[in-house]
């Protein structure tokens, strides 16, 4: 698994491309005449980072522990941190509380266990 391919970076200048709108054209924004797809872009934003997360963990963490050093480490089950939180915030911002606060209570039960 390489960390980002060609398709990635397609969807990397998706979102560096609505990014660079709404920092530099703000008011066509406001005005309505431009509207970018954030709500449709976010999730590709989340995909983005959770596959470098598991990159990074699979591929350098775990490589550099010495606990792990004979470990094969299925990435399909490496659960990032950042992707506990993307989910509890992406629940907020839907307006699902509910959910964001029982993500976020099961993440603080969870650490706490693993400590």
């Amino acid at each position: 698994m390489s960390a980002i391919d060609q398709t990635d970076k397609e969807k990397i200048k998706k979102c560096t491309d609505a990014r660079n709108l709404f920092a530099h054209e703000l008011g066509e924004i406001i005005s309505s005449r431009k509207k970018p797809d954030f709500e449709g872009l976010f999730p590709i934003l989340v995909e983005l980072v959770i596959k470098v997360d598991k990159w990074w963990i699979v591929n350098v963490e775990a490589e550099t522990d010495p606990d792990l050093a004979d470990e094969k480490i299925d990435v399909d089950q490496v659960v990032p941190g950042s992707q506990i939180m993307l989910s509890i915030i992406h629940q907020a911002a839907l307006g699902d509380i509910e959910a964001a606060k029982e993500l976020y209570e099961a993440f603080v039960s969870g650490m706490a266990e693993a400590s």
